[in-house]
Parts: structure tokens; C-alpha cells; sequence
């Protein structure tokens, strides 16, 4: 189970050897039953491992991409409703005879 940053239980090195000793092992007998080279067996592990992590950096992205375009949504429709209040605030005080104020028409029904 993952701590907060700095306080995470210690890893088990002894399981990580053990992995490495395992994943070594069947490289080498992945090399041997098709006649190639570990090395070859290594690099092919290496590629679909980046294939993997690419793949998840793309679902991230996406997921941020929709999050942020509902920030960015959210934030515009709040912004206009608070800019189009804030003309009618000043139409009502320009009407009761305070300051004439030029008032913002643009704003309104830009929210999409």
C-alpha cells in the first residue's frame, strides 16, 4: 500500500532479486525455444515495457484533457454570469443616477 511522498513503507528488495531472477530465467528460455539471441528476448521485453508506458501516458493525457476542457468550461460559464451580474449591477446604479458606466454587451450568451 502507497504512503504519502516520504512516508512509504520500505520495499522489499529481496522480492525485487527474486523478480529479476524469474524474468531471467524465462528470457533465457524464451531465447532458447525460439532460437534467438536473450539479448533479442531483452530488447523485445524493453520495447512492449515503453509500448505500456506510452499507452498509459495517452489514457493520462486524455483524462487530463477532459478535465481540464470541464475546468476551462466550468470557469468561462462562471465568468460570463459573474461579468454579465456585474453589468446589470451597474446599469441599476447608472439608472438611480450614480456614474454612467459603459456596460459590457458582448459577454452575453457567449458562454457555451
Amino acid at each position: 500500500m502507497m504512503g504519502t511522498l516520504g512516508a512509504q513503507p520500505v520495499r522489499n528488495r529481496d522480492t525485487e532479486l527474486r523478480w529479476v531472477d524469474e524474468a531471467t530465467a524465462d528470457m533465457a528460455a524464451l531465447a532458447k525455444k525460439h532460437k534467438v539471441s536473450a539479448e533479442s528476448v531483452a530488447l523485445l521485453r524493453i520495447s512492449l515495457a515503453l509500448s505500456d508506458i506510452r499507452s498509459t501516458m495517452v489514457e493520462d493525457g486524455d483524462y487530463r484533457d477532459e478535465q481540464a476542457n470541464d475546468i476551462t468550461r466550468e470557469f468561462v460559464t462562471t465568468f460570463c454570469q459573474v461579468m454579465e451580474r456585474t453589468n446589470e449591477a451597474l446599469e441599476e446604479i447608472g439608472r438611480a443616477g450614480g456614474p454612467k458606466v459603459k456596460v459590457i454587451r458582448s459577454l452575453k450568451g457567449s458562454a457555451a
